[in-house]
């Protein structure tokens, strides 16, 4: 009795479900390779795949979240996940905020201790998005302040204003923020696309964290003619005043014109100050104090008067011409 073809395959699956077929020939060799070097998704589940659900799996970042986050370090992620380890708490509130028509709620400050918590191996967040553990509010406390039906724009205040107040920043410092604010690129390579939704003006950003747009426009002066001095002006260790009159270029005066025709001609300016009937009387009288000098009361002059381009003129006849 014949089997048909149905029959062989179900039959040929069962006896080896994982076996791959090469030319109708086994290849164990191959598959074990398989097996092996597979390909294997890349997780955000806490601890790189236990199972455990990420605050990334309910929450997205915020643009203005993750500028400030930018500037965080791998050393300084490893230090607070090590300080969480021991104290077993996160002292610093979590910010995290809705705004309408968009999906996801957002984080908007503490993105570090976030990632440090997990980094720990702790689960801080349920299937359903409940925070827990270290975040669960037991007690009252407000691990998590939620800031519901915000703009972007109220957002950024938000974010910026806990920053702020979280260091003494220079006047400096607050420029060179706010310059970055005002400059931030649309787009780059490695930035998150949420950084693309809201663009500073450059007022903007000087008043959001509270400078004049003039030390914004001095940041950016050093910035173009002096760039050594930023990152002092950054670390707090150089004002931006300072490092703006080092900056200025020192124009080198223009050489004094010192012809004749130019020295008649602005003298001329000056006897114009008087009306023209004393104009003879004054330009005698001091041309006569200029080029000569007092002796027993009298006014000895020079008979000469030579121009430092070369040019002579008796005195008489300068004193004497109409």
């Amino acid at each position: 009795m014949r089997t048909s073809n149905k029959k062989k395959a179900a039959a040929s699956a069962t006896a080896a479900p994982n076996t791959a077929m090469i030319g109708r020939t086994h290849n164990t060799r191959h598959r074990k390779r398989q097996r092996l070097f597979g390909y294997r998704k890349p997780t955000r589940r806490v601890g790189g795949g236990n199972g455990k659900p990420s605050w990334r799996d309910q929450y997205a970042v915020h643009e203005a979240a993750a500028f400030f986050h930018q500037f965080s370090g791998d050393d300084q992620l490893k230090e607070l996940a090590e300080d969480i380890d021991e104290q077993g708490a996160i002292f610093e509130p979590v910010h995290t905020a809705s705004v309408p028509g968009k999906g996801k709620p957002f984080v908007i400050d503490g993105i570090s201790r976030l990632d440090a918590a997990e980094k720990t191996g702790r689960q801080i967040i349920r299937e359903n998005g409940e925070w827990m553990g270290l975040l669960s509010n037991v007690g009252g406390s407000r691990s998590v302040i939620h800031h519901p039906g915000k703009t972007d724009e109220e957002i950024w205040s938000i974010v910026i204003s806990l920053n702020l107040k979280r260091r003494h920043y220079t006047t400096g410092q607050l420029s060179a923020i706010a310059d970055t604010l005002a400059t931030r690129p649309t787009g780059r390579p490695g930035k998150s696309a949420l950084m693309r939704n809201y663009v500073f003006t450059q007022e903007q950003a000087a008043k959001t964290v509270g400078v004049s747009r003039r030390s914004v426009q001095q940041f950016r002066q050093v910035k173009k003619e002096s760039p050594e001095k930023v990152a002092a002006i950054r670390a707090g260790r150089l004002s931006v005043a300072r490092a703006t009159r080092d900056a200025k270029p020192k124009h080198k005066p223009k050489p004094l014109d010192t012809s004749s025709s130019f020295v008649w001609k602005r003298f001329g300016q000056f006897l114009n100050r008087w009306p023209h009937q004393q104009q003879r009387v004054v330009r005698q009288t001091l041309l006569a104090l200029l080029l000569g000098h007092w002796e027993n009361n009298k006014l000895i002059l020079p008979a000469t008067l030579t121009w430092p381009d070369g040019k002579t003129e008796k005195v008489g006849n300068i004193l004497s011409s109409p």
